[in-house]
């Protein structure tokens, strides 16, 4: 393993950069997991490129997915820093 020196402040500025960058990912997925499956699919068909068996295959996959069980953690946190906010 290879070591690099950097000084106290730069790291601590690395860390900073490092914990809005993980802030901003969360948030970012939580905003991708915010629509329900209904109307994720209903995106894909207004754009007329899809038939009716692949949207069914897509709405079907969804659930079947960990798409429900991340939206709804997703939305709980974001409630919850909604509830911390006020």
């Amino acid at each position: 393993m290879s070591y690099i020196n950097v000084s106290r402040s730069k790291y601590r500025q690395l860390e900073r950069q490092a914990k809005a960058l993980r802030e901003l990912k969360s948030r970012l997925f939580e905003l991708a997991l915010q629509d329900p499956i209904d109307e994720v699919v209903d995106d894909f068909r207004r754009t007329g490129k899809y038939n009716k068996a692949f949207l069914n295959d897509l709405r079907s996959g969804l659930r079947l997915s960990s798409f429900n069980r991340y939206a709804a953690k997703a939305l709980a946190q974001r409630s919850r820093r909604t509830a911390a906010k006020k």
